[in-house]
């Protein structure tokens, strides 16, 4: 993202957020720790930060709304759905797909079987989104890696 994209980028938050006051020294800031981050996918994540959020967002957390955009990992509760949705489709004999290995890695770890064959489907559940919530952080982490490292990458190739 450019100095004139993350200008604008601040308008939209300055608009969204007029008791927040941006001050040159903070206008810099957000410029040079976003200039890294692709204009298109930082403008998605502050509609999203906009439209969920009270409060004018730190860097970090348009940054965590990028990688994890970037990442495709579903939310806990689309992921459990779509756990229970193979469940009815495949059974305890069947081999489930997930869209996306962060499910298929918490699902091997409470176990196919387990989750099929439950009793209590809510202490499954109560497991699957705990584990869940700890490899999609470290999804997002590995995202935030890549992310800069591709970045870095092009801004030395450009060179």
């Amino acid at each position: 993202m450019n100095r004139p994209e993350a200008l604008a980028l601040l308008e939209v938050l300055q608009a969204a957020y007029p008791r927040q006051e941006v001050t040159p020294t903070l206008a810099n800031l957000y410029c040079s720790m976003l200039a890294d981050i692709d204009a298109e996918a930082a403008v998605k994540a502050v509609l999203v930060h906009i439209a969920t959020n009270p409060y004018l967002p730190a860097i970090s957390e348009i940054r965590s709304l990028v990688a994890e955009s970037a990442a495709g990992v579903p939310d806990a509760d689309q992921a459990w759905a779509e756990v229970l949705s193979e469940v009815r489709r495949v059974g305890s004999y069947g081999v489930p797909k997930f869209s996306h290995p962060a499910i298929a890695a918490c699902v091997e770890g409470v176990g196919w079987r387990c989750i099929c064959l439950s009793e209590n489907i809510a202490t499954e559940r109560a497991h699957f989104l705990r584990m869940y919530g700890d490899v999609k952080k470290r999804v997002v982490r590995e995202a935030k890696t890549e992310e800069r490292l591709a970045n870095r990458l092009r801004r030395e190739g450009d060179r």
